[in-house]
């Protein structure tokens, strides 16, 4: 099933983009806002370096498996849209609140053990509904949990978010070895 489009016009015709969140070795993320309906997202967007069908496949592949996760697992960034114009892709996700990272860099007392009991049962959901769909993720580290809080956007003790995962993902590929 394919869901990039090819969409020949810039995101910019669409979105504000407004501060950098972060940036890697795939692109760099930025906060952006919906000239339309005014709803804040986050916009990952990634330069075409490589053979374009390689890369189109790729993302292809990507796409699907977080829309596989997001239809069935409320841990995953939810995907909105994708642009892709001349050697620029860009992929609308919701915008998430801080990652795990962040979030144990600013407490000196760590995690208390009903915080990481949460955050564990989470993630075995998250992995969960992966290894049913034969997904795996290739880059799983404290920066690519997100969080999303659903209280105030200031953390505590008592505030509970959600954790969700975002990054590369891919398909198992099952292959027969002959004996």
């Amino acid at each position: 099933m394919e869901i990039i489009k090819e969409i020949n016009e810039h995101y910019k015709n669409y979105y504000e983009r407004r501060d950098e969140i972060a940036s890697g070795g795939y692109g760099t993320v930025y906060k952006v806002i919906n000239k339309k309906t005014k709803e804040i997202r986050a916009i990952k967007i990634m330069k075409i370096n490589e053979d374009k069908t390689m890369f189109m496949n790729h993302m292809n592949n990507e796409l699907n498996n977080m829309k596989i996760c997001s239809n069935e697992n409320i841990n995953s960034v939810k995907l909105y849209e994708c642009f892709h114009y001349k050697n620029k892709f860009a992929i609308v996700m919701e915008l998430c609140d801080d990652n795990l990272q962040n979030i144990l860099n600013k407490k000196k007392e760590g995690f208390t053990c009903d915080e990481i009991y949460n955050i564990m049962s989470q993630l075995n959901n998250t992995f969960k509904i992966m290894n049913e769909n034969k997904i795996i993720h290739r880059d799983i580290k404290l920066e690519n949990i997100v969080v999303k809080y659903n209280n105030d956007n200031e953390y505590n003790r008592k505030n509970k978010y959600r954790n969700k995962f975002y990054n590369g993902t891919r398909n198992i590929e099952r292959r027969r070895r002959n004996i």
